[in-house]
Formats: structure tokens, sequence, C-alpha cells
């Protein structure tokens, strides 16, 4: 007994963690969780601090130089380390100064650096959301396809049961007999393959949540199907002229073009030499005892002025314009292919009827009755029955393409436009 009672212990304490760590989640919650704890959101916020740090540092004046020298032998005296005051020492002290806008154009390019990757990062946002939203959507579906399996799975294993008696006191015919059986083999087999869907749903979840072995039952808003039927699409001519405002990855491109034509100003400026500074105090060494002197010193652009850099910024700035307009074309088919296909799905669930599935549900639980009283024959009550089946799963694949379809226009467009 004392056994007895540990075991049932053990699986009422598996049953009760198992609970604690099944979640009912609406998308809402999801996102909020997932904006606060995905990683590689984290890691991207570090990257535009390291963004911004580049732009404290291009802003930066460079350090003067200072060297001090001494005698360490005197010839002349024949000593070393003199200390008096006819010994040998000099101080110089120099400045580099940057000319034609060099650091000008530097911070601009570490401005226009942090500005991409400000934009990465709501691009990083945009995707992980797309994919968070249609994982949310395709785990709920899946799981009422399971909940279905479920249902079915309950009544015929009893039928089962109950030919098996049958079959054994000679009542029934094997061959109706194994006709049901292999309709519960057929239902288990579909059973896990929705569930094993189920489970890598469940397990990118988890990743885009930063949770661990959590298991989710999403829930959808009440009155979601209405509120889905009774949505109008805005023109696509509008959400195709949003594209450039909304869009980050042109935006990107964008600020892609801007850095290229910002580096070819970059380049020119390198063309023109630095000018460094300096003044120097020698005490014995110089033109004159205790000489104090001035200095400048540049590189003469004879042969090197960067030709060759300012060559291939050009080409890189024809390179991120092509860039753009590809992005902005590709941009523009995105949103015209995702809002007809949004159309198309729209159309089909607005010719849906919300009752069918339901009044179709309480036939086939009383031709499970009158087939049990053999009011119906096996043939007739397998074809309705997998009429039954067919029409709830297909019922469940149109709305989360719907659903999918809706997401995947938001995502192209770069806002919740349909809601």
């Amino acid at each position: 007994m004392k056994r007895v009672g540990l075991l049932l212990l053990c699986a009422l304490a598996m049953e009760y963690a198992r609970a604690q760590d099944t979640l009912s989640v609406s998308l809402s919650k999801v996102q909020q969780d997932f904006l606060s704890n995905n990683l590689d959101l984290i890691a991207q916020r570090y990257n535009m601090d390291a963004a911004d740090a580049l732009v404290k540092q291009a802003k930066l004046f460079a350090n003067p130089s200072f060297s001090a020298s001494r005698e360490a032998y005197s010839g002349e005296k024949k000593k070393f380390f003199d200390m008096s005051n006819q010994a040998e020492y000099s101080l110089q002290l120099q400045q580099l100064f940057s000319i034609a806008g060099k650091r000008r154009n530097q911070i601009e390019l570490a401005k226009i650096g942090y500005k991409v990757s400000e934009l990465s990062y709501i691009d990083l946002m945009r995707n992980l959301k797309y994919q968070l939203a249609s994982t949310f959507y395709q785990l709920y579906f899946l799981q009422q396809s399971e909940l279905l399996f479920d249902e079915e799975l309950s009544s015929i294993v009893s039928i089962v049961k109950g030919y098996q008696e049958q079959k054994e006191k000679g009542n029934v015919a094997a061959k109706d007999f194994l006709r049901m059986v292999a309709l519960k083999e057929s239902l288990e087999h579909q059973k896990v393959e929705v569930g094993a869907q189920v489970v890598a749903l469940e397990h990118d979840l988890n990743l885009l949540l930063h949770t661990s072995h959590k298991v989710y039952r999403p829930i959808l808003d009440e009155g979601w199907q209405q509120q889905a039927s009774s949505i109008s699409l805005p023109p696509l001519g509008a959400l195709i002229d949003s594209a450039s405002a909304n869009r980050p990855d042109v935006q990107i491109a964008q600020q892609n073009l801007l850095m290229a034509q910002q580096n070819i100003k970059m380049q020119r400026s390198l063309a023109v030499p630095d000018v460094t500074f300096g003044a120097q105090y020698d005490r014995v060494g110089g033109p004159t005892k205790k000489y104090v002197g001035l200095s400048a010193s540049f590189d003469l652009p004879f042969f090197n002025r960067n030709q060759g850099n300012i060559s291939a910024a050009k080409a890189s700035a024809n390179a991120a314009q092509a860039q753009l307009d590809a992005q902005s074309n590709r941009a523009i088919e995105d949103i015209a292919s995702s809002y007809q296909i949004l159309a198309q799905y729209q159309k089909a669930i607005g010719k849906s009827d919300s009752t069918f599935i339901s009044s179709y549900k309480g036939l086939i639980d009383a031709a499970k009755g009158q087939y049990l009283r053999h009011n119906m024959s096996l043939v007739e009550f397998l074809d309705l029955y997998d009429s039954y089946k067919e029409n709830r799963l297909d019922w469940n694949d149109r709305w989360m393409k719907y659903q999918l379809a809706k997401e995947e226009l938001n995502f192209h467009v770069g806002a919740s436009i349909v809601k």
C-alpha cells in the first residue's frame, strides 16, 4: 500500500508540474514577453550602444604628442648623466590638425552607422514579431486539430472496444471490425503527426520568449471570427506608398546609400594632407642656446592623392543605389502579392457559415448513435465521419492561413495595418 501511495503521489506531482509549465497566453501577452526577453533583440541593443559609442569616438580630437630627451653621455666632458646647467636636453610638443572636413565627415559616417544599427534593431524586431505571430497562430489551430483527434478517438475507441466484444460473440463481421480498427489507427497516426508539429512550434516559441520547456496554449480574443470577417482592407496603393516610411529594410538601403555618398566626401577629404604643428625647446643643441622654435609639417601629395579609394567609393555608391532600387521594388512586389493572398482568404472566410461546424458536430454525434443502433450502415457512417473530420481540418487550415496571410501583409508593409 505504501508503494502504491508513493506512486500515486509521484504521478500527481508530475501532473502538477506539467500544469505549472502549461501557459494559456494571448498574442498580446507573448508579444510583451518577447520584447522583454528575446536574446536576439537584447544583443542588437548592445550593437546600438556600440554604434553610439563610435559616434562619441568620432567627435574626439587627436591627442597632442610630447617628447623629451636628455644627454646620457657627454663625449666632451667624458661624463655620464651630466646634471649640470650645461647638460643637453630638449622638449617637443606636437598637435595633429585634420583639415578639409575630415573630422566632420567622420562624425557624419558614424551617425549614419548608428542609424543603420537602430534600423537593424527595428528590422530584427519586425522579422521576429512576424515569426512569433505566425508560430502563435499555427500553434493555436494545430492544437484545435489535436482536440478534434482526441474527441474522435475517444468515441472510436469505445466503438472498437464494443466491436471487439461483439466480434468474440460472433455478432459482428470481421471486416467491419477491421474497418473500425483501421479508422482508429489512422486517427492515432494523424494525431501523432499533428502532435510532432505542435512540439516543434512550442520549441520555436520557447526560443523566441527565452523560456524553457514551457507548454503554451494560445487563446484568441472573444469574437475574433466576427472581427476578422468585418475587416476591410485599405487601398493597395496607400500600402505601397507607406513602404518607404514603414519598412526598415528599405530605410536601411536608403541609409547605406547616404553612407556611400558620405564616404565619397570622406575619401576626397583624405586626399588633403593633415598638418602637424609643434613647438620645441633645446637647451644647448639647437642653433642657439636655449632655443625655442615652432614647426609645421605635412605630406606633399605628389603621388598618392587617394585616387583609388575615391573611385572605389563612387563605385560603392552606385552599388548602393542599385540595391536601394532593388529593395524598393521587392517591397512593392511583396506588398502586392501578400495583399492579393489575404484578399482571397478574406473572401473565403466571408462565405463560410459560422454555425456549419457546430451543426455538423451535432449530426455526427447523432450518426454515431444511429450506427450503434444498426440504423446506419458502416459505409454510410465512415463516409459521414470522414467528411466531418476533413471539414473540421479544412476549417482550421483555412482560418490559420487567413491569420498567417494577415501577419504576412503586416510584415511586408512594416506596420500593423490589419489587426
